[in-house]
């Protein structure tokens, strides 16, 4: 193959690339989805296996597509993820667990006088907790104004200033701290539980286009003396927006 021939098969790669790409950005192929096997798309757009590899490695590299072993590709995102724009966090302690809040902002968007949900206090094992609760339902924002997911934060009635401290630091305060310096209540214990979900219809207004995407949902509690639970959050991240990062040392004897 002369360097004229090898250029051309370069380009053709890229104009695959792009032709998936714009397929992924109108619908034909939706988030969630599991992409054609390399033959079949092969044959959709006239060309190589080896050029539709070579495709959908740019498109793997993009955050676009996710490949698992046998299993097959599947569609990640409709655009392109830009690392600056996704959020990594490492969890190795209770400060790593909570940097996410110190490193993010929160926005509230309304507030309410509500009880827990049954669902969310069977899992955090809280039946008992009948009592109301405030509730604000916020976006969390990376210094960037880039949106990564939302938040509803339960606190206890007497905590409700919370709010008004968050929206008076501008979003960048955590509530952990409050919590001490504000009422003078330590926290004693962390609970938190992460899964694979997809972003729920309630998710407001500024996600209404990533209702059903997959997402990360992370349900925190914490806790202070005699194990009161002082506030909850259960929160929803675009999954190509939020990443965890878990790393602990072993010591053998």
């Amino acid at each position: 193959m002369n360097t004229t021939q090898r250029q051309k098969s370069s380009h053709r790669y890229l104009q695959v690339r792009d032709a998936i790409e714009a397929d992924i950005r109108s619908g034909k192929y939706q988030v969630g989805e599991l992409l054609p096997k390399e033959e079949v798309l092969a044959a959709t757009y006239d060309v190589s296996r080896h050029t539709i590899r070579e495709a959908m490695r740019g498109l793997v590299d993009a955050g676009m597509v996710e490949r698992f072993p046998r299993r097959g590709s599947f569609v990640k995102s409709t655009e392109p993820v830009v690392e600056s724009r996704k959020f990594v966090a490492g969890v190795s302690n209770v400060n790593d667990v909570l940097q996410y809040t110190a490193q993010t902002r929160l926005t509230i968007l309304m507030r309410s006088r509500t009880q827990i949900p049954p669902a969310i206090a069977k899992e955090l094992n809280s039946d008992g907790l009948s009592h109301d609760w405030i509730r604000f339902v916020c976006c969390r924002w990376l210094p960037d104004n880039t949106l990564i997911g939302f938040s509803n934060l339960y606190v206890l009635p007497e905590h409700e200033s919370i709010g008004e401290a968050v929206e008076q630091g501008g979003g960048s305060v955590r509530v952990f701290g409050l919590l001490g310096s504000q009422f003078h209540v330590p926290v004693r214990r962390v609970w938190q539980k992460i899964e694979a979900s997809l972003m729920p219809e309630e998710a407001p207004f500024a996600l209404r286009n990533n209702h059903g995407r997959p997402a990360l949902r992370l349900l925190r509690a914490y806790y202070g003396d005699d194990d009161r639970m002082l506030t909850f959050s259960d929160n929803y991240f675009l999954s190509d927006r939020f990443q965890l990062i878990s790393q602990w040392e072993h010591d053998p004897e």
